[in-house]
């Protein structure tokens, strides 16, 4: 809910700052072909960046808020490597009896790889509509805001991994590509 809110007064302030990067590159181009110096364009660069942070200021936005979400899962994701670390090293004999005896679906024992590849595959595809909802055409921050350089890019990136998260999981215990599924799912 907070990066929801968070995306939409990003959404808010997104035609004013692609107006500002625009100009600035427009401005830069100009210097530059000019041929003015390297701190004359930095002085440029400073005064587009503080405008930036005057925006972001006025509409009480920190773009570092962006990364709370997934920085927020590593504790949990960190909880479950170390268990099944603990099993795999078996330092902790009861969870692995019980690992290797509970089953999900078609997945008889949460230690082994799902033999069919269907959790990771579905992993995959979680991830690509989570991205999709997140900076796609029909983003919660706007369409304003997805179309912008930042938001393609990052799409693009995260997308490509979704592509190949298949390929990643697809040797990890089902316990985990389980786990992986729940937590895309739960986040769209």
């Amino acid at each position: 809910v907070h990066s929801a809110k968070t995306s939409a007064r990003f959404a808010k302030v997104a035609p004013e700052l692609q107006f500002i990067v625009t100009l600035f590159q427009n401005d830069l181009k100009k210097m530059r072909a000019e041929g003015k110096s390297l701190l004359e364009q930095r002085y440029l660069f400073l005064q587009n960046l503080q405008t930036v942070r005057s925006i972001y200021k006025l509409h009480n936005i920190n773009p570092l808020v962006v990364f709370v979400s997934p920085l927020l899962q590593i504790p949990f994701f960190y909880y479950v490597a170390v268990d099944l670390r603990k099993i795999v090293n078996g330092r902790d004999p009861e969870l692995a009896q019980e690992l290797t005896e509970s089953g999900f679906g078609w997945v008889t024992d949460l230690t082994d790889p799902d033999p069919w590849y269907g959790l990771p595959i579905a992993a995959g595809m979680m991830l690509y509509l989570n991205v999709e909802v997140a900076v796609g055409r029909r983003s919660l921050s706007g369409p304003t805001a997805a179309k912008s350089d930042f938001a393609l890019l990052l799409k693009d990136l995260f997308q490509t991994l979704a592509v190949f998260m298949p390929c990643l999981a697809s040797q990890s215990p089902a316990g985990l590509q389980i786990y992986l599924l729940s937590s895309f799912t739960w986040t769209l």
